[in-house]
């Protein structure tokens, strides 16, 4: 449908640290798109996160688009959909003062769900000179490939059943890791005390699949709806079983949640 090209459900507009990630600590811009393809037993989006395609809005879904109009200001009521060439306009008006900011982060939900949205969108964008930060479950190969060549940075998640629930996706996580290596790209895990040595050797496998090195992120799961939080011993035992395959990786928990920021 061609509305699905030209506008799309947006969750929020906002300006925050980077709390994930290789850019941790880094301001940015956050567009976090509404709809997701998974479901994670500890998402912290649920609301813009419900599962099923743009379009399909559940009760919980917004119905309104909330966009600070200056960092640290108070967001501002936008009726959803948002159209594609309205989006610029409204970051353009965040990146106020200019200098601020080091990347827009584009986020979800899934916000690759939106393939042919983010083709109309991120052209404008991109003439604000920001680097394009997109966040993604990793499992949407074919949508990567439409958008790839508009992208700066693709964070990369590889998500495990022991932590999401959700059946793993691993096969697609190799082919969107070949879509990425085009750009920037570092390979997030949240991980629980559950973790399995078959999950952890598919992690490694994964890392593998491109010739150039890839740091994965490997994020301990912030404790919800049952999940728990890995241990010290857990998380060591982890990036060493990486560390002997010669995989580089940095344990980073959700460091906005520390902060108590958005």
């Amino acid at each position: 449908m061609e509305n699905r090209d030209r506008y799309a459900d947006i969750a929020e507009i906002f300006s925050s640290i980077q709390g994930e990630g290789v850019y941790v600590g880094r301001r940015q811009i956050f567009i976090r798109f509404c709809g997701c393809n998974l479901n994670c037993r500890y998402c912290d989006t649920e609301a813009a996160a419900r599962v099923g395609q743009p379009f399909q809005a559940a009760d919980d879904v917004p119905t309104r688009c909330l966009a600070e109009p200056a960092p640290g200001r108070p967001a501002v009521e936008h009726e959803n959909p948002i159209a594609a060439n309205d989006l610029a306009k409204m970051v353009s008006k965040l990146n106020k003062p200019t200098g601020l900011h080091q990347a827009i982060s584009i986020t979800g939900g899934e916000p690759l769900l939106h393939a042919g949205y983010l083709l109309e969108a991120l052209g404008p964008l991109r003439e604000l000179n920001l680097p394009i930060h997109l966040e993604t479950n990793g499992s949407l190969p074919d949508e990567l490939e439409r958008i790839a060549d508009l992208i700066d940075v693709v964070a990369m998640d590889v998500k495990i059943e022991s932590a999401t629930g959700e059946p793993p996706r691993f096969d697609a996580n190799r082919r969107f890791l070949a879509v990425a290596a085009r750009r920037e790209v570092f390979i997030k895990v949240v991980f629980s005390d559950s973790i399995t040595d078959a999950e952890i050797d598919e992690i490694i496998g994964i890392a593998e699949a491109i010739e150039r090195p890839v740091p994965v992120i490997l994020q301990p799961v912030t404790p919800r709806r049952g999940v728990a939080a890995p241990g010290p011993a857990t998380m060591f035992a982890v990036q060493r079983k990486l560390a002997a395959r010669g995989v580089d990786s940095r344990i980073i928990p959700q460091v906005h949640l520390v902060l108590g920021v958005k």
